[in-house]
């Protein structure tokens, strides 16, 4: 105490001062050293084989498709009882004119000559269709479950030629894409096409279900991407972008923005001058936006990651799990399959430290509040002398 009297006021408003540096450097720290980002908690398995396709409906329910021989079973756990069995329908369409059904999302070219039953099955799983012989059938899914009664109907489609793919473009509307490239939207409430095919050079895939369709025709001269939007009946726009020729995963957000991996673990934002590579260079198999900067990233590598496509950076890994082929998810869950076992987790924004910033600007701080108060007590005692 007698050596803290002998010391100048200004020794002590300056020592003050130094210690209050210190103290804003460790609430800077809290603050600016740490950022919010996306983790994966809960993790558990629900199923054991490998799905053809896994999605949330709007209402956020899990939608499982499998192929059991030629039955296709589609499982649905309710939004948020994840953990209790799901219900389950099973559709025997394929199996009835005795040849193998083939979902039609993501799926490779096939050579028209082999025969196959291509169909979709809505975004909310209310409704199956599929294509046999030049006529499109429409089936409800679940009504039985929910003590309803299943409808169904066919439309001729006035054309022999195979399809490719089917989509369903909305409530009441479903696009089919011919095997010769041909686009055509019919109207199931009218059971009219509601315009003219329009016709895309090359393969295609496609790859989403609902309002906005997207297709890629990556072995082409220039790799391209199609998006296309129907903001009214007979009324379509195609968005065409190209130069995505190694592409082998497509995504498209709410607002269009589209995301394209590659056989070579980059991720690709179209209208960006720069990709962001993964640790590993093996192809992506899989990618969906979870907000319209933040992409969430699986393939034939270790682990699952969130990439930010809009200011890019280190991609963060969410979990180590292998070879993932499919994911989905919602703003609160994500679900993924990998050889063998599907798993759903809690997705959640999390405050994380970054080591680097935080800490430096602590003690740089801190050894500068601490160095002019040893000085101003050197430079009294001097004077005391």
């Amino acid at each position: 105490m007698g050596f803290i009297r002998r010391l100048k006021l200004r020794s002590l408003l300056g020592g003050a001062f130094g210690f209050s540096l210190l103290l804003a450097a460790i609430v800077y720290t809290a603050w600016k050293g740490t950022i919010l980002q996306v983790v994966l908690k809960d993790s558990h398995p629900i199923g054991k084989s490998l799905p053809e396709d896994i999605w949330f409906t709007p209402e956020g329910a899990l939608i499982m498709l499998e192929h059991q021989d030629m039955m296709i079973v589609v499982k649905k756990w309710q939004p948020g009882n994840f953990e209790s069995p799901p219900s389950e329908i099973s559709l025997s369409f394929a199996k009835q004119v005795g040849v193998a059904p083939r979902h039609s999302l993501r799926v490779d070219y096939v050579n028209p000559l082999v025969k196959w039953v291509p169909y979709a099955i809505s975004i909310d799983a209310k409704k199956a269709a599929w294509w046999w012989r030049g006529s499109l059938h429409i089936q409800d899914i679940f009504a039985s479950t929910t003590g309803g009664s299943a409808r169904s109907d066919s439309i001729n489609l006035g054309n022999l030629e195979p399809v490719e793919s089917l989509s369903f473009s909305g409530a009441s509307r479903i696009s089919i894409l011919y095997s010769s490239g041909t686009l055509e939207t019919w109207n199931l409430d009218t059971r009219n096409k509601e315009r003219a095919g329009t016709a895309f050079d090359g393969h295609w895939r496609t790859w989403t279900r609902g309002p906005i369709m997207a297709l890629s025709c990556f072995d082409n001269k220039t790799g391209d991407v199609a998006i296309v939007q129907f903001p009214s009946a007979g009324k379509l726009n195609i968005q065409i972008v190209s130069d995505f020729l190694n592409g082998s995963a497509l995504a498209v957000s709410p607002k269009g923005q589209i995301a394209v991996g590659t056989i070579d673990g980059l991720v690709v934002r179209y209208g960006s001058t720069t990709s962001v590579p993964l640790e590993s260079s093996r192809a992506i198999n899989s990618l969906a936006f979870y907000d319209e900067r933040q992409v969430i990233v699986a393939g034939d590598f270790p682990g699952i990651y969130i990439v930010d496509v809009i200011a890019p950076s280190a991609p963060v890994r969410l979990t180590p799990s292998p070879g993932v082929r499919l994911i989905a998810l919602t703003k609160d869950h994500l679900a993924y399959s990998s050889t063998g076992s599907t798993v759903i987790a809690t997705l959640s924004q999390d405050r994380v430290s970054t080591p680097a910033t935080g800490t430096l600007w602590k003690w740089v701080l801190g050894i500068i509040s601490i160095l002019g108060f040893i000085l101003a007590v050197v430079r009294d005692q001097k004077s005391l002398v």
